[in-house]
Protein backbone atom coordinates (compact mmCIF):
# COMPACT_ATOMS: atom_id res chain seq x y z
CA UNK A 1 0.00 0.00 0.00
CA UNK A 2 2.68 2.94 0.65
CA UNK A 3 4.53 1.56 -2.10
CA UNK A 4 1.53 2.43 -4.71
CA UNK A 5 1.08 5.50 -2.61
CA UNK A 6 4.85 6.48 -3.29
CA UNK A 7 4.39 5.47 -7.02
CA UNK A 8 1.47 7.85 -7.22
CA UNK A 9 3.20 10.93 -5.60
CA UNK A 10 6.22 10.30 -8.07
CA UNK A 11 4.28 10.47 -11.34
CA UNK A 12 2.01 13.79 -9.30
CA UNK A 13 5.55 15.39 -8.98
CA UNK A 14 6.99 14.71 -12.26
CA UNK A 15 3.91 15.98 -14.15
CA UNK A 16 3.77 19.06 -12.09
CA UNK A 17 7.40 19.54 -12.86
CA UNK A 18 7.15 18.98 -16.59
CA UNK A 19 4.07 21.72 -16.63
CA UNK A 20 6.04 24.42 -14.30
CA UNK A 21 9.08 24.06 -16.64
CA UNK A 22 6.94 24.53 -19.85
CA UNK A 23 5.50 27.36 -18.23
CA UNK A 24 8.77 29.10 -17.76
CA UNK A 25 10.06 28.63 -21.31
CA UNK A 26 6.90 29.67 -22.90
CA UNK A 27 7.14 32.98 -20.71
CA UNK A 28 10.99 33.40 -21.53
CA UNK A 29 10.54 32.46 -25.16
CA UNK A 30 10.67 35.60 -26.96
CA UNK A 31 7.94 36.52 -29.85
CA UNK A 32 8.87 36.22 -33.68
CA UNK A 33 7.65 38.55 -35.76
CA UNK A 34 7.79 38.24 -40.01
CA UNK A 35 8.72 41.87 -41.13
CA UNK A 36 9.72 43.49 -44.30
CA UNK A 37 11.55 46.67 -45.42
CA UNK A 38 9.28 49.58 -46.72
CA UNK A 39 11.00 50.38 -50.28
CA UNK A 40 10.21 52.49 -53.01
CA UNK A 41 8.70 49.96 -55.61
CA UNK A 42 5.96 49.97 -58.42
CA UNK A 43 2.21 49.67 -57.13
CA UNK A 44 0.20 48.00 -59.65
CA UNK A 45 -3.68 46.63 -60.29
CA UNK A 46 -5.00 44.56 -62.79
CA UNK A 47 -7.38 42.21 -63.96
CA UNK A 48 -6.64 37.95 -64.47
CA UNK A 49 -8.07 36.87 -67.78
CA UNK A 50 -7.62 34.40 -70.46
CA UNK A 51 -8.69 34.55 -74.05
CA UNK A 52 -7.45 33.03 -77.30
CA UNK A 53 -5.39 34.26 -80.61
CA UNK A 54 -8.19 35.44 -83.49
CA UNK A 55 -7.62 37.48 -86.77
CA UNK A 56 -8.52 40.89 -86.52
CA UNK A 57 -10.48 40.49 -89.78
CA UNK A 58 -11.87 37.66 -91.99
CA UNK A 59 -12.85 37.57 -95.40
CA UNK A 60 -14.83 35.32 -97.55
CA UNK A 61 -14.40 36.63 -101.28
CA UNK A 62 -16.52 35.80 -104.88
CA UNK A 63 -16.62 36.97 -107.80
CA UNK A 64 -18.78 40.38 -108.44
CA UNK A 65 -20.79 40.53 -105.17
CA UNK A 66 -20.20 43.19 -102.69
CA UNK A 67 -20.80 42.05 -98.89
CA UNK A 68 -18.95 42.65 -95.51
CA UNK A 69 -15.75 41.86 -93.63
CA UNK A 70 -16.15 40.18 -90.38
CA UNK A 71 -13.92 40.73 -87.43
CA UNK A 72 -12.71 38.62 -84.57
CA UNK A 73 -15.49 40.19 -81.76
CA UNK A 74 -17.99 39.37 -84.29
CA UNK A 75 -18.46 43.27 -86.13
CA UNK A 76 -18.98 43.95 -89.95
CA UNK A 77 -17.97 46.65 -91.88
CA UNK A 78 -17.90 46.82 -95.90
CA UNK A 79 -15.12 45.89 -97.76
CA UNK A 80 -13.49 46.85 -100.93
CA UNK A 81 -12.12 45.48 -103.97
CA UNK A 82 -12.81 43.94 -107.11
CA UNK A 83 -14.56 41.24 -105.14
CA UNK A 84 -15.87 41.62 -101.78
CA UNK A 85 -16.94 39.48 -98.80
CA UNK A 86 -20.07 37.16 -99.11
CA UNK A 87 -22.30 37.99 -96.28
CA UNK A 88 -22.80 34.25 -96.22
CA UNK A 89 -19.81 33.58 -95.99
CA UNK A 90 -20.02 29.72 -97.19
CA UNK A 91 -19.04 27.47 -99.93
CA UNK A 92 -22.42 27.47 -101.55
CA UNK A 93 -23.50 25.15 -104.45
CA UNK A 94 -24.43 27.20 -106.85
CA UNK A 95 -22.60 28.58 -109.56
CA UNK A 96 -22.62 31.08 -112.12
CA UNK A 97 -21.66 31.38 -115.71
CA UNK A 98 -18.30 32.28 -115.86
CA UNK A 99 -16.11 28.89 -115.84
CA UNK A 100 -12.52 29.93 -113.86
CA UNK A 101 -10.03 29.88 -116.03
CA UNK A 102 -6.98 30.11 -113.26
CA UNK A 103 -6.37 29.67 -109.86
CA UNK A 104 -3.14 31.48 -108.05
CA UNK A 105 -3.73 30.46 -104.54
CA UNK A 106 -3.55 27.42 -102.19
CA UNK A 107 -4.98 27.60 -98.79
CA UNK A 108 -1.73 28.40 -96.44
CA UNK A 109 -0.55 30.83 -98.71
CA UNK A 110 0.43 33.99 -97.68
CA UNK A 111 -1.30 36.79 -99.87
CA UNK A 112 -0.58 41.05 -100.26
CA UNK A 113 -2.97 43.57 -100.70
CA UNK A 114 -4.43 43.67 -104.49
CA UNK A 115 -3.24 39.89 -105.44
CA UNK A 116 -5.28 38.55 -108.00
CA UNK A 117 -6.51 35.40 -106.44
CA UNK A 118 -8.42 33.71 -109.38
CA UNK A 119 -9.68 34.95 -112.63
CA UNK A 120 -12.82 33.79 -114.68
CA UNK A 121 -13.17 33.47 -118.51
CA UNK A 122 -15.35 37.08 -119.09
CA UNK A 123 -16.83 36.32 -122.50
CA UNK A 124 -19.93 35.98 -121.09
CA UNK A 125 -19.67 39.59 -119.15
CA UNK A 126 -18.37 41.77 -121.81
CA UNK A 127 -21.42 39.98 -124.27
CA UNK A 128 -23.80 41.99 -121.45
CA UNK A 129 -21.42 45.18 -121.78
CA UNK A 130 -21.99 45.27 -125.44
CA UNK A 131 -26.25 44.51 -125.01
CA UNK A 132 -26.07 47.04 -122.08
CA UNK A 133 -24.53 49.50 -124.45
CA UNK A 134 -27.11 49.10 -127.06
CA UNK A 135 -29.75 49.63 -124.84
CA UNK A 136 -28.33 52.82 -123.83
CA UNK A 137 -28.35 54.12 -127.14
CA UNK A 138 -32.02 53.44 -127.77
CA UNK A 139 -33.07 55.39 -124.83
CA UNK A 140 -30.98 58.43 -125.41
CA UNK A 141 -32.28 58.27 -129.17
CA UNK A 142 -35.55 58.25 -127.28
CA UNK A 143 -34.55 61.06 -124.81
CA UNK A 144 -34.07 63.19 -128.60
CA UNK A 145 -37.32 62.11 -130.77
CA UNK A 146 -39.29 63.04 -127.32
CA UNK A 147 -37.24 66.41 -127.22
CA UNK A 148 -38.40 67.00 -130.66
CA UNK A 149 -41.63 66.80 -130.53
CA UNK A 150 -41.51 69.06 -127.74
CA UNK A 151 -40.27 71.64 -129.26
CA UNK A 152 -42.93 70.96 -132.47
CA UNK A 153 -45.92 71.36 -130.03
CA UNK A 154 -44.24 74.58 -128.05
CA UNK A 155 -43.95 76.41 -131.81
CA UNK A 156 -47.63 74.98 -133.10
CA UNK A 157 -49.14 77.14 -130.09
CA UNK A 158 -46.41 80.19 -130.66
CA UNK A 159 -48.19 80.26 -133.77
CA UNK A 160 -51.46 81.13 -132.76
CA UNK A 161 -52.31 84.42 -132.27
CA UNK A 162 -52.82 85.56 -128.34
CA UNK A 163 -55.98 86.40 -126.95
CA UNK A 164 -54.97 89.98 -126.36
CA UNK A 165 -54.41 90.48 -130.47
CA UNK A 166 -58.05 88.72 -131.14
CA UNK A 167 -59.66 90.54 -128.78
CA UNK A 168 -57.74 93.84 -130.07
CA UNK A 169 -58.56 93.32 -133.56
CA UNK A 170 -61.96 92.20 -133.04
CA UNK A 171 -62.82 95.39 -131.26
CA UNK A 172 -61.51 97.16 -133.72
CA UNK A 173 -63.64 95.52 -136.22
CA UNK A 174 -66.86 96.65 -133.83
CA UNK A 175 -65.52 100.06 -133.73
CA UNK A 176 -65.73 100.22 -137.29
CA UNK A 177 -69.00 98.57 -137.81
CA UNK A 178 -70.48 101.26 -135.17
CA UNK A 179 -69.29 103.81 -137.57
CA UNK A 180 -70.69 102.18 -140.19
CA UNK A 181 -74.12 101.92 -138.83
CA UNK A 182 -73.82 105.89 -137.65
CA UNK A 183 -73.37 107.06 -141.45
CA UNK A 184 -76.05 104.66 -142.64
CA UNK A 185 -78.58 106.37 -140.15
CA UNK A 186 -77.49 109.84 -140.77
CA UNK A 187 -78.46 108.92 -144.19
CA UNK A 188 -81.75 107.32 -143.37
CA UNK A 189 -82.30 110.19 -141.69
CA UNK A 190 -81.72 112.60 -144.66
CA UNK A 191 -83.39 110.47 -147.12
CA UNK A 192 -86.56 110.99 -144.45
CA UNK A 193 -86.43 114.39 -144.40
CA UNK A 194 -86.39 115.39 -148.13
CA UNK A 195 -89.20 113.31 -148.72
CA UNK A 196 -91.24 114.84 -146.19
CA UNK A 197 -90.31 117.95 -147.51
CA UNK A 198 -91.90 117.39 -150.76
CA UNK A 199 -94.79 119.75 -151.82
CA UNK A 200 -98.09 117.85 -152.19
CA UNK A 201 -98.18 118.83 -155.85
CA UNK A 202 -94.65 117.62 -156.78
CA UNK A 203 -94.67 115.21 -159.31
CA UNK A 204 -95.35 111.84 -158.42
CA UNK A 205 -91.77 110.26 -160.13
CA UNK A 206 -90.23 113.00 -157.46
CA UNK A 207 -91.89 111.40 -154.92
CA UNK A 208 -91.06 107.85 -156.39
CA UNK A 209 -87.50 108.82 -156.37
CA UNK A 210 -87.58 109.77 -152.24
CA UNK A 211 -89.41 106.45 -151.42
CA UNK A 212 -86.74 104.35 -153.46
CA UNK A 213 -83.76 106.68 -151.32
CA UNK A 214 -85.75 106.40 -147.91
CA UNK A 215 -85.82 102.32 -148.50
CA UNK A 216 -82.36 102.15 -149.42
CA UNK A 217 -81.28 103.81 -146.71
CA UNK A 218 -83.34 101.70 -144.59
CA UNK A 219 -81.65 98.65 -145.64
CA UNK A 220 -77.97 100.16 -145.09
CA UNK A 221 -78.86 100.70 -141.82
CA UNK A 222 -80.08 97.06 -141.51
CA UNK A 223 -76.73 95.88 -142.78
CA UNK A 224 -74.69 97.75 -140.37
CA UNK A 225 -76.50 96.99 -137.32
CA UNK A 226 -75.86 93.37 -138.31
CA UNK A 227 -72.29 94.18 -138.85
CA UNK A 228 -72.06 95.55 -135.47
CA UNK A 229 -73.65 92.48 -133.48
CA UNK A 230 -71.54 90.47 -135.60
CA UNK A 231 -68.15 92.58 -134.18
CA UNK A 232 -69.35 91.95 -130.45
CA UNK A 233 -69.77 88.18 -131.31
CA UNK A 234 -66.16 88.39 -132.57
CA UNK A 235 -65.00 90.05 -129.53
CA UNK A 236 -66.81 87.78 -127.24
CA UNK A 237 -64.80 85.09 -128.93
CA UNK A 238 -61.61 86.01 -129.17
CA UNK A 239 -61.58 86.66 -125.30
CA UNK A 240 -62.13 83.09 -125.00
CA UNK A 241 -59.06 80.68 -125.21
CA UNK A 242 -59.69 78.81 -128.51
CA UNK A 243 -59.76 74.94 -129.21
CA UNK A 244 -56.50 74.85 -130.98
CA UNK A 245 -55.01 76.61 -128.45
CA UNK A 246 -56.49 74.02 -125.74
CA UNK A 247 -55.08 70.72 -127.66
CA UNK A 248 -51.51 72.74 -128.68
CA UNK A 249 -51.31 72.85 -124.55
CA UNK A 250 -52.06 69.36 -124.60
CA UNK A 251 -49.87 68.51 -126.80
CA UNK A 252 -46.85 70.45 -124.96
CA UNK A 253 -48.11 68.14 -122.00
CA UNK A 254 -48.21 64.66 -123.50
CA UNK A 255 -44.84 65.72 -124.80
CA UNK A 256 -42.64 66.70 -121.86
CA UNK A 257 -44.14 63.48 -120.05
CA UNK A 258 -42.26 61.86 -122.87
CA UNK A 259 -39.19 63.65 -122.31
CA UNK A 260 -39.13 62.53 -118.68
CA UNK A 261 -39.44 58.64 -119.46
CA UNK A 262 -37.32 58.87 -122.33
CA UNK A 263 -34.63 60.37 -120.06
CA UNK A 264 -35.38 57.91 -117.09
CA UNK A 265 -34.42 55.01 -119.65
CA UNK A 266 -31.43 56.44 -120.33
CA UNK A 267 -30.93 57.05 -116.58
CA UNK A 268 -31.90 53.29 -116.24
CA UNK A 269 -29.47 52.01 -119.26
CA UNK A 270 -26.73 53.76 -117.46
CA UNK A 271 -27.21 51.86 -114.40
CA UNK A 272 -27.18 48.49 -116.24
CA UNK A 273 -24.00 49.60 -118.42
CA UNK A 274 -22.16 50.35 -115.16
CA UNK A 275 -23.47 46.75 -113.11
CA UNK A 276 -22.22 44.86 -116.69
CA UNK A 277 -18.55 46.78 -116.81
CA UNK A 278 -18.11 45.99 -112.81
CA UNK A 279 -19.00 42.20 -113.53
CA UNK A 280 -16.35 42.84 -116.56
CA UNK A 281 -13.92 43.96 -114.27
CA UNK A 282 -15.16 41.22 -111.14
CA UNK A 283 -13.26 38.93 -113.60
CA UNK A 284 -10.23 38.83 -111.17
CA UNK A 285 -10.99 38.01 -107.81
CA UNK A 286 -8.65 40.37 -105.74
CA UNK A 287 -8.22 40.82 -101.96
CA UNK A 288 -8.60 44.32 -100.55
CA UNK A 289 -6.10 42.73 -97.81
CA UNK A 290 -2.77 41.38 -96.97
CA UNK A 291 -3.36 37.73 -95.43
CA UNK A 292 -3.74 34.00 -95.28
CA UNK A 293 -5.40 32.08 -97.50
CA UNK A 294 -7.59 29.25 -95.22
CA UNK A 295 -9.92 27.94 -97.79
CA UNK A 296 -10.49 27.95 -101.75
CA UNK A 297 -13.90 27.04 -103.23
CA UNK A 298 -12.70 27.42 -107.05
CA UNK A 299 -11.42 24.38 -109.50
CA UNK A 300 -10.10 25.56 -113.16
CA UNK A 301 -12.38 24.52 -115.83
CA UNK A 302 -15.71 24.44 -113.71
CA UNK A 303 -18.20 26.92 -112.93
CA UNK A 304 -17.11 29.97 -110.78
CA UNK A 305 -19.29 29.53 -107.52
CA UNK A 306 -22.07 32.24 -107.21
CA UNK A 307 -21.02 32.35 -103.05
CA UNK A 308 -17.54 32.12 -101.10
CA UNK A 309 -15.02 31.48 -103.49
CA UNK A 310 -11.39 32.36 -101.42
CA UNK A 311 -11.25 32.61 -97.87
CA UNK A 312 -8.23 34.33 -96.23
CA UNK A 313 -7.75 36.30 -92.79
CA UNK A 314 -5.61 39.20 -92.22
CA UNK A 315 -2.14 39.76 -91.13
CA UNK A 316 -2.86 41.25 -88.16
CA UNK A 317 -3.85 39.23 -85.06
CA UNK A 318 -5.46 39.86 -81.41
CA UNK A 319 -6.63 38.64 -78.28
CA UNK A 320 -10.06 38.13 -77.48
CA UNK A 321 -10.00 38.19 -73.23
CA UNK A 322 -12.58 36.85 -71.54
CA UNK A 323 -13.36 38.82 -68.28
CA UNK A 324 -15.12 37.99 -65.31
CA UNK A 325 -18.42 40.25 -64.72
CA UNK A 326 -16.72 41.74 -61.24
CA UNK A 327 -13.61 42.98 -63.28
CA UNK A 328 -15.39 44.22 -66.65
CA UNK A 329 -16.63 47.67 -64.49
CA UNK A 330 -13.27 48.20 -64.16
CA UNK A 331 -11.56 47.97 -67.65
CA UNK A 332 -11.93 51.16 -70.08
CA UNK A 333 -10.34 51.74 -73.63
CA UNK A 334 -6.96 51.95 -73.86
CA UNK A 335 -5.50 50.16 -70.91
CA UNK A 336 -2.42 48.35 -71.26
CA UNK A 337 -2.38 44.42 -70.58
CA UNK A 338 0.36 41.99 -70.81
CA UNK A 339 0.06 38.95 -72.42
CA UNK A 340 1.66 35.54 -71.94
CA UNK A 341 0.79 32.63 -74.55
CA UNK A 342 1.93 29.43 -73.31
CA UNK A 343 2.29 27.41 -76.35
CA UNK A 344 5.29 30.05 -77.56
CA UNK A 345 6.71 30.86 -73.82
CA UNK A 346 7.15 34.50 -74.50
CA UNK A 347 4.61 37.58 -74.24
CA UNK A 348 3.53 40.64 -75.65
CA UNK A 349 2.41 43.74 -74.46
CA UNK A 350 -1.54 44.56 -75.66
CA UNK A 351 -3.81 47.54 -75.84
CA UNK A 352 -7.39 47.28 -74.78
CA UNK A 353 -8.92 48.49 -78.42
CA UNK A 354 -12.90 47.34 -77.77
CA UNK A 355 -15.48 47.06 -74.73
CA UNK A 356 -18.28 44.41 -74.61
CA UNK A 357 -22.27 45.48 -75.50
CA UNK A 358 -23.19 41.57 -73.92
CA UNK A 359 -21.69 38.90 -72.37
CA UNK A 360 -20.52 35.62 -73.65
CA UNK A 361 -23.18 32.71 -74.80
CA UNK A 362 -23.18 30.53 -71.55
CA UNK A 363 -22.36 26.82 -72.46
CA UNK A 364 -22.76 25.42 -69.04
CA UNK A 365 -25.54 25.20 -66.44
CA UNK A 366 -26.77 27.67 -64.28
CA UNK A 367 -23.67 27.58 -62.64
CA UNK A 368 -21.73 28.61 -65.33
CA UNK A 369 -19.51 31.87 -64.23
CA UNK A 370 -20.53 34.60 -66.67
CA UNK A 371 -17.94 36.20 -68.71
CA UNK A 372 -17.54 39.33 -71.21
CA UNK A 373 -15.45 39.06 -74.32
CA UNK A 374 -12.58 41.98 -74.46
CA UNK A 375 -10.56 42.70 -77.44
CA UNK A 376 -7.09 43.56 -77.12
CA UNK A 377 -4.82 44.61 -80.23
CA UNK A 378 -1.32 43.40 -80.16
CA UNK A 379 1.39 46.08 -80.40
CA UNK A 380 3.33 43.46 -82.07
CA UNK A 381 2.55 39.78 -82.23
CA UNK A 382 5.62 37.41 -81.00
CA UNK A 383 6.95 35.26 -83.68
CA UNK A 384 4.74 31.65 -84.47
CA UNK A 385 1.60 33.61 -82.44
CA UNK A 386 -1.33 31.46 -84.50
CA UNK A 387 -5.23 31.95 -84.28
CA UNK A 388 -6.89 29.69 -81.64
CA UNK A 389 -3.42 29.62 -79.03
CA UNK A 390 -4.65 30.24 -75.69
CA UNK A 391 -3.71 33.56 -73.55
CA UNK A 392 -3.12 34.57 -70.16
CA UNK A 393 -3.71 38.46 -69.64
CA UNK A 394 -2.71 40.47 -67.12
CA UNK A 395 -4.77 44.21 -68.25
CA UNK A 396 -3.67 46.81 -65.74
CA UNK A 397 -6.03 48.83 -64.26
CA UNK A 398 -4.67 51.24 -62.02
CA UNK A 399 -0.10 51.67 -61.37
CA UNK A 400 1.94 54.13 -59.22
CA UNK A 401 5.47 54.23 -59.92
CA UNK A 402 8.72 54.46 -57.46
CA UNK A 403 6.18 54.87 -54.63
CA UNK A 404 6.88 54.12 -50.71
CA UNK A 405 5.37 50.91 -50.54
CA UNK A 406 4.63 47.81 -48.02
CA UNK A 407 3.43 44.62 -48.29
CA UNK A 408 -0.69 44.80 -47.95
CA UNK A 409 -0.68 41.99 -44.72
CA UNK A 410 1.32 45.03 -42.63
CA UNK A 411 -1.35 47.30 -42.87
CA UNK A 412 -4.01 46.77 -40.08
CA UNK A 413 -6.68 49.05 -38.76
CA UNK A 414 -9.36 50.35 -40.46
CA UNK A 415 -9.88 51.62 -43.52
CA UNK A 416 -10.61 54.96 -42.28
CA UNK A 417 -8.04 54.91 -39.91
CA UNK A 418 -5.13 52.83 -41.39
CA UNK A 419 -1.92 51.45 -39.33
CA UNK A 420 1.50 50.07 -39.79
CA UNK A 421 3.84 48.28 -37.02
CA UNK A 422 7.44 49.74 -37.38
CA UNK A 423 9.86 48.03 -35.18
CA UNK A 424 12.18 50.35 -33.28
CA UNK A 425 15.10 48.88 -30.71
CA UNK A 426 13.25 45.32 -30.84
CA UNK A 427 10.06 46.58 -29.96
CA UNK A 428 6.59 47.27 -32.41
CA UNK A 429 5.37 50.56 -32.89
CA UNK A 430 1.88 51.45 -34.53
CA UNK A 431 1.47 54.44 -36.53
CA UNK A 432 -0.86 55.80 -38.58
CA UNK A 433 -0.42 56.21 -41.86
CA UNK A 434 -1.90 57.45 -45.19
CA UNK A 435 -2.52 54.89 -48.20
CA UNK A 436 -2.81 55.33 -51.51
CA UNK A 437 -3.18 52.52 -54.28
CA UNK A 438 -3.28 49.19 -52.08
CA UNK A 439 -3.39 45.69 -53.97
CA UNK A 440 -3.32 42.10 -52.38
CA UNK A 441 0.53 42.27 -52.23
CA UNK A 442 1.66 45.81 -51.98
CA UNK A 443 0.22 49.15 -50.97
CA UNK A 444 1.50 52.13 -50.98
CA UNK A 445 2.46 54.72 -47.73
CA UNK A 446 1.86 58.16 -48.86
CA UNK A 447 3.12 59.33 -44.99
CA UNK A 448 3.44 57.89 -42.06
CA UNK A 449 6.90 56.22 -42.28
CA UNK A 450 9.84 55.88 -43.83
CA UNK A 451 11.67 54.34 -46.48
CA UNK A 452 14.12 51.27 -44.95
CA UNK A 453 11.60 51.29 -41.72
CA UNK A 454 10.70 47.53 -40.63
CA UNK A 455 7.35 47.17 -40.24
CA UNK A 456 5.59 44.01 -39.19
CA UNK A 457 3.60 41.48 -41.69
CA UNK A 458 2.94 38.89 -39.14
CA UNK A 459 3.70 37.00 -35.96
CA UNK A 460 4.99 33.48 -34.93
CA UNK A 461 3.51 31.37 -32.65
CA UNK A 462 6.25 30.03 -30.07
CA UNK A 463 4.35 27.09 -29.45
CA UNK A 464 3.88 25.97 -32.83
CA UNK A 465 4.78 25.71 -36.20
CA UNK A 466 1.88 27.41 -37.36
CA UNK A 467 2.48 31.52 -39.02
CA UNK A 468 0.25 34.10 -38.19
CA UNK A 469 -0.19 36.67 -41.11
CA UNK A 470 -1.16 40.59 -40.24
CA UNK A 471 -4.03 40.18 -42.54
CA UNK A 472 -4.22 43.55 -44.03
CA UNK A 473 -7.42 45.85 -43.81
CA UNK A 474 -10.25 44.23 -45.12
CA UNK A 475 -11.59 45.54 -48.38
CA UNK A 476 -7.23 46.61 -49.75
CA UNK A 477 -6.40 44.20 -52.13
CA UNK A 478 -7.29 42.40 -55.77
CA UNK A 479 -4.54 42.74 -58.44
CA UNK A 480 -1.18 42.15 -58.34
CA UNK A 481 2.15 43.17 -57.30
CA UNK A 482 5.14 41.48 -55.75
CA UNK A 483 6.71 42.96 -52.81
CA UNK A 484 10.30 41.94 -51.92
CA UNK A 485 11.68 41.21 -48.28
CA UNK A 486 8.44 39.57 -46.77
CA UNK A 487 8.98 37.04 -44.17
CA UNK A 488 12.04 37.95 -42.49
CA UNK A 489 11.87 37.18 -38.59
CA UNK A 490 12.74 39.66 -35.79
CA UNK A 491 12.96 38.30 -31.85
CA UNK A 492 11.34 40.82 -29.28
CA UNK A 493 11.41 40.27 -25.75
CA UNK A 494 13.60 38.32 -23.20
Amino acid sequence: MRRAVASVLVVALAVGGFWWWSTRRATASPVQYLTATAARSNVTDSVAATGTVQPQTTLALSFGSTGTSTGSSGSSSTSTGSASTSSAQSSGTGTTSSTVSAVNVVVGQHVDAGAVLATVDGASQQAAVTAATGQLTVAQAQVTSAQSQLSSAVARLGAEPTVASAVAAAQSQLATARAQQTVAEAQLGAAQAKRAAEPADAPASQLASDDIAVAQAQAQVVQAQGSVQSAQRAVTTASTPSATVASDNSAIAQARLSVTQAQNGVTTATSSLAAARTAAASTSLTTPIAGIVTAVNLTVGTGAPSATAVQLRSDGLQVVASVAELDITKLKAGLIADVTFPALGSSAQATLVALPTQANSSTGGSSSAVTFPVDLQLVTAPPGLLPGMSAQISITIAAQQNVLAVPTTSVQGSTANPTVQVIVNGVPQTRPVTIGLSTASATEIVAGINAGDTVVTGVVNPLSTTTGGGGGIGGLGGGTGGFGGTGTRTRTGG
